[in-house]
């Protein structure tokens, strides 16, 4: 507008006389830019600018009547001090371009039902060590959180129903409160950018979380999921979830009796490690998993009896099942293909290792320390015996199972007694172009490294292999023919 007004204040078109005036501009032009500079400065007032600190209720009091018409906060909104109670004064806050941060708020109960109209915080919430919060509504229009939520050490504050309307998280999710009843509230949640993470905030003292139900909406999680919740029994929920990024850790949980909550997980980023649940007695709820690029860790699980749950799982960079002193057998995974590194240690009652009777690629191996395993001639640790690697490592098991000298002989009886079909064998060994099969097969084919991991699908023509592909090093040809399962190990030079 004062752009338009100073333009109308342009000299006419047709030349005139105009008298003498020592003003002849600054008398009237910047009167506009001061009028322009007022309605300027109005505009601004209606929000303080930077970040504001309420450490009383007399300050929401004056924020309120200061700025009564703010809708968006151009920093952080800091509030802690004593007998703070009514935050009416921020109904009009849609948007706070910083953290919001309710800390050390003591005395009387406390609520948030000042942020009704809050929808957006482009930094973090951040709720820690307040006791007079009950709940967390006045939050039910926060839709986006572009940081962090943390809400920790509230000792007061049972679930989080207020949080109905968040759908976002980018950065972690936090949740920390021995008093917690449960993490309902996030009914819409379906996006935590960060680290998700449920803990106690005290281990020491009975928490009151039950049964930890994972958020029905959400399907991603970028970082890690990390439950460690003392007294939590079960674990349900995650209908939606997906993906995770990072490892997926159950640990330290107490009273945790069975895992569920993860039917719909294909894959996570790392590692899935399940450890130091006394309590623990059946894993399932993995139906979907079909890959573990890191380490499968079972540890310090006293009450379980098998390890299983896994049906679809097809390849694991590191498998330990250690420490777990009631187990008495690892079963199931039938999709199992390839294990990079196998290690089964230290389990008091271990005497079964049916999930192993079949063909597995294995790199390290390791089985020891299992007092009562008598029985290692499965296939896959066979096939890993027969295979010109570095040798397994078997020891301190029982009789029948004390070391490799011991296990050998008992997969060479089994191998003759079961096989009724001519030995075969491949050649040249080594090879640099085309490897043959001694049986003249159009087959599929698997070639596996010496870590397990299939590296190559293909389909043999005439019982030829082209290996030009592969680079240099020592190889294994899986072949299927008529049920039977003939690997067989080759040099690439």
């Amino acid at each position: 507008m004062c752009e338009l007004r100073a333009a109308l204040r342009q000299p006419p078109e047709q030349p005139r006389v105009i008298p003498p005036n020592p003003f002849p501009v600054l008398s009237i032009r910047p009167l506009f830019l001061v009028a322009c500079l007022v309605v300027h400065t109005a505009v601004l007032a209606q929000c303080p600018t930077g970040n504001v600190a309420i450490l009383s209720q007399e300050d929401a009091d004056a924020f309120g009547s200061d700025y009564p018409d703010c809708t968006t906060l151009s920093g952080d909104l800091f509030i802690s001090g004593q007998l703070i109670n009514d935050l009416s004064a921020f109904v009009g806050v849609e948007v706070i371009q910083g953290d919001l941060r309710v800390e050390q708020v003591m005395g009387s109960p406390l609520d948030l039902t000042g942020f009704n109209g809050l929808t957006h915080v482009e930094g973090s919430v951040l709720v820690r060590n307040t006791l007079p919060l009950r709940d967390l509504q006045g939050l039910n229009a926060l839709q986006r959180i572009g940081g962090d939520l943390l809400v920790e050490a509230c000792d007061s504050l049972k679930t989080l129903e207020g949080l109905s309307a968040l759908r976002v998280v980018e950065g972690d999710l936090v949740i920390g409160n021995v008093s917690m009843t449960s993490i309902d509230g996030l009914f819409q949640l379906d996006t935590i950018g960060g680290n998700f993470i449920v803990t106690d905030a005290d281990v020491a003292l009975p928490g009151s979380l039950p049964t930890l139900t994972i958020p029905a909406d959400l399907d991603h999680v970028g970082g890690d999921l990390v439950i460690a919740t003392g007294y939590t029994t079960s674990l349900t929920g995650g209908t939606g979830l997906e993906r995770i990024g990072g490892e997926l850790q159950l640990g330290i949980c107490f009273s945790l009796q069975s895992i569920g909550g993860f039917n719909a997980l294909d894959a996570v980023g790392t590692d899935l490690r399940i450890y130091g649940n006394p309590s623990l007695t059946s894993i399932t709820g993995f139906g979907e998993l079909d890959s573990v690029p890191g380490e499968l860790w079972v540890y310090g699980n006293w009450a379980l009896g098998t390890v299983g749950g896994f049906p679809q799982l097809d390849h694991c960079g590191r498998m330990i099942i250690e420490g777990n002193t009631d187990l008495v057998s690892v079963t199931g995974f039938a999709d199992l293909d390839s294990v990079g590194n196998l290690l089964i240690n230290a389990n008091d009652a271990l005497a079964d290792l049916s999930a192993f009777d079949r063909p597995i690629g294995l790199g390290e191996l390791q089985i020891t320390s299992n007092p009562q395993l008598a029985i290692c001639h499965v296939q896959a640790v066979c096939d890993r015996i027969a295979v010109f690697l570095p040798g397994p490592s078997i020891a301190n098991n029982a009789t029948g199972c004390m070391n490799e000298g011991e296990v050998q002989p008992n997969c060479i009886s089994t191998t003759v007694a079961a096989t009724t079909v001519p030995q075969w064998s491949v050649y040249p060994v080594p090879t640099a172009g085309t490897l043959n099969l001694s049986h003249p097969l159009n087959a599929p084919a698997q070639v596996l490294d010496r870590s397990g991991r299939t590296v190559l699908h293909t389909t043999l023509r005439h019982g030829q292999l082209d290996v030009r592909a592969l680079v240099p090093g020592v190889y294994h040809l899986q072949v299927i023919d008529a049920g039977t399962v003939h690997r067989l190990s080759f040099i690439r030079e």
